[in-house]
């Protein structure tokens, strides 16, 4: 089997397998997008507390839009399911690249429609957005978070599949704070609102706003294919937790 033949085998066979995590996961982004217009919809004038929600929702939500929510996610901390996940997949005949690629493959196939959704609802129901921001900038503008989100969301991977449940599950609670602190110092340093920032660029021509995130986000994706890649040649896939239970 071929690297990227091995590669659509396990994304497929994720995808199908978790449809219904999938609709968990264009829930959630029906409801964020429900909850952000309210903040971003009505004018073009957002307080500027507003907007500390505003950015911080947008800053943590794009990562994990990437993820399927279904029960083995739930179950990682106990059950350390990702490691069982793995040692079925290393039992066939597919490449570790494989793999690793096949698992960025659904991280698109995941984040893409939840993006779409996302900020079509956005457009639809904003009154200030429809009426102000071209369809042209606001797609740019919708780029730049897909971009970002599918960026970010590679440091998710790393730790599901080159650790144990526990350190990933550690990982996912430790970088919430790291991100809004990340937001903070942003704001205080420019006094500006990250989201408004990127949508009134865009609509102002700013085009190298997404530019940056789309190179920024290839460089993520290729530091860690090969960064995980070398993590699964050295990790055991053996699930410890198990052990400790027998």
């Amino acid at each position: 089997m071929t690297l990227w033949q091995g590669a659509w085998h396990i994304a497929k066979h994720e995808m199908v397998r978790d449809r219904y995590g999938l609709l968990f996961t264009l829930g959630f982004s029906i409801y964020m997008a429900l909850i952000t217009f309210v903040l971003i919809g009505p004018s073009k004038e957002v307080p500027f507390a507003a907007t500390w929600l505003l950015d911080s929702a947008f800053i943590i939500t794009f990562p994990t839009l990437a993820y399927v929510m279904n029960r083995t996610m739930f179950r990682v901390w106990r059950e350390d399911t990702y490691t069982d996940k793995l040692a079925e997949w290393r039992s066939m005949p597919i490449p570790i690249h494989a793999l690793t690629l096949g698992r960025m493959i659904q991280l698109v196939l995941t984040l893409a429609p939840a993006t779409l959704i996302f900020f079509i609802l956005q457009y639809v129901f904003s009154g200030y957005i429809a009426a102000n921001v071209s369809i042209a900038a606001f797609a740019l503008n919708g780029l730049f978070w897909f971009f970002y989100g599918l960026a970010f969301a590679v440091t998710y991977v790393y730790y599901e599949l080159g650790h144990s449940g526990m350190a990933f599950t550690i990982y996912s609670y430790l970088v919430l704070p790291i991100l809004a602190v990340a937001v903070v110092i942003v704001k205080l340093v420019t006094k500006q609102s990250i989201v408004l920032e990127v949508l009134n660029g865009t609509n102002e021509g700013r085009w190298w706003y997404t530019a940056a995130a789309l190179l920024i986000c290839c460089a993520s994706l290729i530091a860690g294919y090969y960064a995980i890649n070398r993590r699964l040649t050295r990790r055991s896939y053996i699930n410890k937790s198990k052990l400790k239970g027998a």
